[in-house]
């Protein structure tokens, strides 16, 4: 039996009645605003929000860009990054949490961790986080190498009571010419921005400082005791948000629900989570969807799709339901580990620079996606393909359509899905992730909820623009055999 905050859409979000139920949020008009859509708006907005931050201001990602080098390409708006970061105010609380090896990759004689902690070394309380994820492995790998076991892959930006949900990193190509997508929660967003401040306080205890030569005792037992901690946390957001006689709001659009994964090698021992994880969710909601809804459409993004076993079967489930899925992810052209014709070192998650060696990658990625289409029937896979650009976009979109193959529209549309997960194997086995469903309400302001469904709807149609579906044929034989040896890490 599922337990789980259930809306008048039908979905229901959560896990066995042996977990912990996921805090829900309630949100209201004017605590989703209007969406940025480009990399220039991205980066407009997280220097703004340095320059105008009065309280907090708290970074999450994968690695923040170091700037340009003292011999290279420039990177002027990584540069522009660092100098609002340097710019908070004294008496602004200033936390920056990036991941352990990504940020201490060396590219062009400096590191991630290294620009970041020199360019806010002035702030009384400015200092940069490293989490580190176990390796799986039995040895230790040199970097960045040592980044395929497993890397700390959320991105949650918060600007005092602002909180920005994407999938992008902080660099220069996600700042010009890497495709993202992104949603920005307002006014505190009924207690969702305070929780996710602190499940980033909560991870940054569990983390080193970088330039320390020895991990604090205290970091060291804060990692330890990491899921104890993230439990603790639930269960307080679980019991302030419990809804009392008379509570419910008139102008309530709809409810957001923040996950969380945590690899397997940071479980010490443990077969699940207290709380059901980012993949679990995931499932129940493909699943609520194919149960509840009479003509259910799942449309899914990913950077890079390769969908765990146990997804493929959920979605091969809802598809024998009649449910139609439609997956999006990047081409050969536009995929993140295709080969650049660049001078510098590729800044993005997997590398992909020419002379790289990892051209095979994305012709591995296509023999997946056929792979996928040929399995599912009432599904469709389209490749983004745009010159210039990478594509980076993720997230999903869960439609109860007015009759089957028609498209998504605001009417239709019942929940999202935004943050750092590819709902692939990294996603669910090596990494830690964050993602947040929105589920929308049914009966409250219909012209507010409506504005930011769609909203949410001009989203998906925009990232298809540049989208089609791929073609049929035999992939590389390459492509093939190294993607079956490597797939757990892609």
């Amino acid at each position: 039996m599922l337990l789980a905050a259930r809306t008048a859409s039908g979905l229901t979000t959560g896990g066995v009645s042996n977990k912990l139920i996921l805090p829900t949020f309630t949100l209201s008009a004017g605590d989703i605003a209007a969406p940025m859509r480009t990399p220039t708006e991205f980066h407009d907005y997280l220097t703004a929000g340095c320059a105008r931050a009065q309280h907090r201001v708290q970074i999450g990602s994968l690695y923040i860009g170091a700037g340009s080098p003292a011999v290279g390409k420039p990177a002027p708006l990584e540069d522009r990054f660092l100098s609002a970061l340097s710019s908070v105010k004294s008496d602004v609380k200033l936390q920056v949490l990036i991941d352990g090896h990504r940020g201490s990759r060396e590219i062009n004689g400096t590191s991630s961790a290294a620009a970041v902690s020199s360019a806010i070394s002035d702030h009384p309380g400015g200092g940069v986080r490293l989490f580190s994820v176990p390796s799986p492995l039995p040895v230790e790998l040199p970097s960045p190498l040592n980044e395929a076991a497993g890397v700390f892959h959320m991105k949650a930006y918060i600007f005092d009571d602002d909180l920005l949900l994407t999938g992008a990193n902080l660099s220069e190509e996600y700042f010009s010419d890497r495709l993202d997508r992104y949603m920005l929660f307002k006014n505190g967003a009924g207690g969702l921005v305070d929780f996710y401040s602190e499940l980033l306080d909560t991870l940054s205890d569990a983390s080193s400082s970088h330039g320390d030569s020895n991990e604090s005792p205290e970091v060291t037992l804060n990692r330890e005791n990491l899921i104890p901690s993230l439990e603790k946390l639930y269960k307080k957001y679980n019991e302030e948000l419990t809804p009392t006689a008379g509570s419910s709001r008139s102008d309530t659009i709809g409810h957001a629900v923040p996950t969380i994964q945590l690899p397997a090698c940071m479980r010490k021992g443990r077969p699940e989570l207290p709380f059901p994880s980012d993949s679990e969710t995931t499932m129940n909601i493909i699943d609520a969807a194919a149960s509840k809804f009479r003509h259910p459409w799942v449309g899914l993004s990913s950077a890079y799709l390769n969908p765990t076993d146990s997804l493929a079967q959920i979605f091969g489930e809802y598809v024998n339901k009649g449910g139609e899925a439609t997956f999006l992810t990047a081409g050969g052209s536009s995929h993140g580990f295709a080969p650049k014709k660049k001078d510098t070192d590729d800044e993005g998650e997997g590398g992909g620079s020419s002379g790289s060696g990892r051209g095979w990658i994305p012709d591995a990625y296509l023999h997946l996606s056929r792979a996928l289409k040929n399995s599912l029937k009432n599904s469709s896979v389209l490749h983004y393909e745009r010159q210039g650009w990478t594509f980076h976009a993720k997230g999903m979109w869960l439609c109860d359509l007015a009759a089957p193959s028609n498209p998504p529209s605001s009417e239709s549309l019942k929940a999202v899905v935004v943050g750092s997960g590819n709902y692939g194997s990294r996603s669910e086995s090596l990494d830690v992730e964050s993602n947040c469903v929105v589920i929308f309400e049914e009966g409250g302001e219909a012209s507010s909820a409506g504005k930011v469904k769609q909203q949410c709807v001009d989203d998906w149609n925009l990232l298809c623009e540049h989208a089609e579906e791929i073609s049929d044929g035999e992939t590389g034989v390459m492509g093939r055999i190294f993607f079956n040896l490597v797939k757990t890490f892609l």
